[in-house]
């Protein structure tokens, strides 16, 4: 039986096709993912993995979402430690939840890089402090009213030199 020459290219072009399609498909994912919010580089690889998008596939998309800016870390790690101190986090808690969430050493380093660790520190805990005494109205045992102050301070990753700055500023007269 004689072989036509275009017998050894169909495989190869049928093959190509398939590759085309299924990095058009995890590209699609990908755009769907960041449509919603922004990822992280490791959030996005995980979830198009969990997709079982082929390793090779989910670095050549990730690469394409950061060449196009779609994908930017360390943008993403200044907004979401913002995000998270203006919500009353310290800076304890948020590097620990930027860890979790994937953001490499550089990325959270660079996000603090505004962030001054002890005025701002001790303001957004002075903020939050001023804000839950007023839920205790009035409390008859002072030394239980500041431990319990001070557990919720310290759960919400400040220091313990910031929350007994703020204690000598703001209970000072309790």
């Amino acid at each position: 039986m004689e072989k036509n020459v275009g017998d050894n290219i169909r495989p190869a072009i049928e093959s190509n096709a398939k590759a085309q399609a299924s990095h058009r498909s995890a590209a699609n994912i990908a755009l769907r993912f960041l449509s919603q919010r922004s990822h992280t580089r490791r959030e996005l690889s995980l979830k198009l993995q969990q997709r079982g998008v082929e390793r090779e596939i989910i670095d050549q998309v990730v690469a394409e979402c950061e060449r196009l800016h779609y994908l930017d870390d360390e943008a993403f790690a200044r907004a979401y430690r913002r995000q998270k101190t203006e919500k009353g986090y310290g800076a304890r808690h948020v590097q620990s939840a930027m860890k979790k969430k994937g953001f490499t050493d550089r990325d959270i380093a660079a996000s603090f890089s505004d962030y001054d660790m002890v005025a701002d520190e001790r303001t957004v805990a002075q903020n939050l402090l001023l804000k839950k005494v007023k839920t205790f109205g009035h409390f008859p045992d002072v030394l239980k009213k500041k431990e319990k102050l001070y557990r919720f301070l310290s759960s919400r990753g400040f220091s313990t030199s910031t929350i007994m700055a703020v204690f000598d500023t703001t209970l000072s007269d309790t």
